[in-house]
């Protein structure tokens, strides 16, 4: 997909925040999108370092928001990380089963022409392994299902 790729592992929190401030204040001018990924173990809201301090999720994406070389392009965000300690019931899910779309109608003002500011926080995308307040699952051997299942999709 033509990105260019920069790996840091096993950061503690204090270095992840000066890795994303790093990457926040590059000049993004002939980039069309910023894509991060994050890997660690979490808590409600945050990440955690390898020193078991929390980063909030929102400190990443306050830094993005201020960059104005990725302004009116997409900043994107995988996170794998727990969001707490309740564990999920799980979903049966039928193999082939056909999903139906109803078409969809549009709200007037979703054809009206661009205004001339776009807000700060507009143009993320913030996927997460879990939602607030559980648990994400990591097979042993195969790793994070959800990162799997981003990789499949992405590939």
């Amino acid at each position: 997909m033509f990105f260019k790729v920069e790996v840091r592992d096993d950061l503690q929190a204090s270095d992840m925040l000066n890795v994303i401030k790093e990457f926040a204040e590059r000049d993004h001018s002939q980039m069309d999108a910023f894509v991060c990924c994050i890997l660690s173990h979490g808590k409600k809201g945050s990440v955690l370092g390898t020193d078991g301090i929390p980063v909030p999720i929102s400190e990443f994406t306050r830094l993005f928001a201020e960059c104005r070389t990725l302004v009116k392009k997409p900043k994107i965000f995988f996170i794998q990380a727990c969001q707490d300690k309740e564990a999920q019931k799980g979903v049966l899910m039928a193999d082939g089963q056909e999903k139906t779309t109803e078409q969809g109608t549009f709200e007037e003002d979703s054809h009206t022409a661009a205004l001339h500011s776009v807000h700060k926080d507009a143009d993320f995308l913030i996927g997460i392994a879990t939602v607030e307040s559980y648990k994400s699952f990591r097979h042993v051997k195969d790793g994070s299902f959800f990162i799997q299942e981003l990789c499949k999709q992405l590939e």
